[in-house]
């Protein structure tokens, strides 16, 4: 049941953005300066005002819309699925399904989602690339030599190429560490990390 929930709740999410118009792109002050990122060589792109990228999503949405309108739904859908790897890292540590539930729920639909998705800037897709940490921080990842410091450092990466004062705000802390040391009855302490990277 609550493993249902957790696929429905983001198809919900995507309703009310639908409905309330936040599935249009809007643009931003500085959606310009992602635009013209300088891609003539590669000692003028590391040495832009802007991380390669965001302006490399941008990129990316324009060879399948070049309008931009799937921009919105195309950030939605990469917070979908980094709260899914949330969830499935709580439940990989061995927390219950409904505290899972209970602190990915946060996520689903975070002050990022609502505020940050209809809008042409890397808030949201920065965020998002951080909640998968704790998900492959979780023990059976840990159980593999390597894996799961190169699986946080590939997540933590990519949030600096796409918004580098984001990387301050990495869920994967010491209330990460105690929640995944132990089997949580309640989910409390689990939620705290969810609500500090929810934004």
């Amino acid at each position: 049941m609550a493993g249902n929930l957790a696929y429905h709740c983001p198809l919900l999410v995507l309703t009310v953005l639908a409905g309330t118009g936040r599935l249009q792109p809007r643009v931003e002050r500085d959606t310009q300066t992602y635009r013209e990122f300088d891609w003539s060589s590669l000692p003028a792109a590391l040495a832009d005002l802007r991380t390669i990228g965001y302006p490399l999503f941008l990129k990316a949405v324009e060879l399948i819309d070049r309008s931009g309108a799937a921009i919105p739904v195309l950030q939605w859908a990469v917070q979908t699925l980094a709260a899914w790897i949330f969830y499935g890292g709580l439940r990989a540590a061995g927390l219950r399904p409904w505290p899972a539930l209970a602190a990915t729920l946060p996520l689903f639909c975070s002050r990022s989602v609502m505020l940050f998705v209809p809008c042409i800037i890397s808030d949201a897709l920065a965020i998002s690339w951080l909640w998968p940490v704790p998900g492959v921080c979780s023990p059976p990842w840990r159980t593999v030599r390597g894996r799961w410091p190169s699986a946080a450092g590939l997540f933590t990466f990519l949030t600096y190429q796409v918004r580098r004062p984001t990387c301050s705000s990495s869920p994967c802390g010491p209330s990460w560490r105690s929640c995944s040391g132990r089997r949580s009855s309640g989910g409390r302490s689990c939620a705290a990390p969810a609500r500090a990277a929810a934004g």
